[in-house]
């Protein structure tokens, strides 16, 4: 199993993903990046499934009607900045760049 399918396995049995057929479901690209960055993140061992699970929980759990991957999102900015990875300022001048449509990385 890979360590990408481990952390879909571990967040599953709280906070399932959106499926269909089976399969992930993203309503916008932006959802996919979000969740390939938290895989990719765990995979590089920057944080376990464990520790992702349990910060999708609160995430969940803070705001409950937030969209799915806005958790997702949540969760990872919480853990990378719990981490030391990242820190709130960087995040939050690069969100305010694409707002703007200073930045428009997004291919």
């Amino acid at each position: 199993m890979s360590e990408g399918t481990r952390l879909v396995q571990v967040c599953a049995e709280d906070a399932p993903p959106p499926r269909s057929n089976g399969e992930l479901v993203f309503h916008h690209p932006w959802e996919g990046r979000v969740f390939g960055l938290a895989v990719a993140a765990q995979e590089a061992g920057l944080f376990t499934a464990e520790e992702f699970r349990q910060a999708l929980i609160a995430a969940i759990t803070h705001a409950p009607d937030r969209p799915y991957y806005g958790s997702w999102s949540a969760a990872l900015q919480t853990i990378t900045v719990a981490k030391g990875l990242l820190d709130e300022q960087s995040i939050d001048q690069r969100a305010h760049a694409f707002r703007r449509g200073i930045v428009d990385d997004v291919h």
